[in-house]
């Protein structure tokens, strides 16, 4: 995800341990630019979930989630003090959502 770790942890967190609908509420009505891209993975979560087969009938919700920093993008040079020049980098990150049924183990 093109986005920094440290900002999307704060919408992860927001739907860590919430049912499926919940979160689906939750990031629907967040104003972060990050809440979009965390909705996106949601969906291909629960989607992946049901092409197992394994969860069709069971409620589901979010068990884990975590962002980890990724490697960055270099982009393009900026110019510094006394004639150097230095690159910017756009921060990547690592994110996973982790589907669990409620009562049981999966």
């Amino acid at each position: 995800m093109r986005q920094s770790a440290r900002k999307v942890r704060i919408v992860l967190d927001l739907i860590r341990g919430k049912s499926v609908d919940e979160a689906h509420r939750i990031l629907s009505f967040t104003p972060r630019r990050t809440a979009e891209p965390v909705l996106k993975l949601l969906h291909s979560a629960i989607a992946n979930a049901h092409q197992k087969g394994e969860h069709l009938k069971d409620p589901l919700y979010v068990s884990r989630t975590f962002a980890d920093q990724g490697a960055g993008l270099f982009r393009k040079f900026e110019a510094k003090a006394m004639l150097r020049s230095g690159v910017m980098k756009t921060p990547l990150c690592h994110v996973t959502i982790e589907l669990d049924v409620v009562g049981g183990k999966s």
